[in-house]
């Protein structure tokens, strides 16, 4: 019996300052599931046109946060994460896990809403869960009480699924506090090859220090393999792999 995979990418595009490496990338690696941090309202038909794929997007912010964004936020586009694909949907949800105010976005913090955006996909007989978020910003990867806080939420909200692939991009170094308590429960998938998920080039940090804070996590119903990180694409690097049942 064939192997039923899918190949997923996750990647924070950080708005749309990076659009002509994006969709060229993400076109020659022809994924099943796309996961998305940064994408802007505007644009998701676009990216539905040229990826050929469905899916569910929840804005975050307003995207009046960093360089380049006054236009932006002056004719109030926002930004958030997505989940595109080309399978079939069987299910998609949202879940907020922060107090952010009723209109889903913030607008006068760094930090974005906290949303965790969740697909059920379908091929063959088998389904996979799924689902991607952009956890809370600290100066240096530092953890403070706000990502503590926002950690006990999101692991609360995480206790529904009992099977998940979750990525994203976490804002916190492994090896840290915050990503431990992601190690945990879930299975770290990034191989430890890899010092850092943050572009050495198109990094607004270009001589920040090397962290890995973009995850791809997994329950033990899954198995993920071939995994790696893909430079060249946007400020953080592209996460690539592949998911099967086990």
């Amino acid at each position: 019996m064939q192997t039923q995979r899918i190949k997923l990418v996750s990647v924070n595009i950080e708005r749309d300052w990076h659009y002509e490496t994006v969709f060229a990338f993400l076109k020659a690696e022809k994924p099943e599931v796309v996961c998305l941090q940064e994408i802007l309202d505007r644009d998701i038909p676009r990216f539905k046109k040229e990826l050929q794929m469905e899916g569910l997007f929840v804005p975050t912010a307003l995207s009046n946060l960093g360089r380049g964004t006054e236009a932006l936020a002056k004719a109030g586009i926002k930004n958030g994460n997505a989940i595109f694909t080309s399978l079939p949907i069987s299910l998609s949800n949202s879940f907020s896990y922060c107090e952010c105010g009723d209109d889903g976005v913030t607008h006068e913090t760094r930090n974005f809403h906290k949303v965790l955006v969740y697909l059920t996909v379908e091929k063959g007989d088998k389904s996979f869960s799924i689902a991607t978020t952009h956890f809370t910003w600290t100066p240096n990867g530092e953890s403070n009480d706000e990502q503590r806080r926002n950690m006990t939420a999101l692991l609360k909200v995480l206790t529904s699924f009992p099977e998940l692939i979750l990525c994203g991009d976490f804002n916190a170094p492994r090896g840290g506090e915050i990503w431990g308590a992601l190690a945990a429960r879930y299975q770290d998938n990034i191989p430890l090859t890899y010092d850092s998920s943050l572009d050495p080039f198109l990094h607004r940090l270009l001589n920040s220090k090397k962290l890995v804070v973009d995850g791809l996590w997994s329950t033990p119903h899954y198995r993920v393999s071939g995994v790696r990180l893909v430079e060249g694409v946007s400020d953080h690097k592209a996460v690539v792999g592949f998911v099967e049942k086990k």
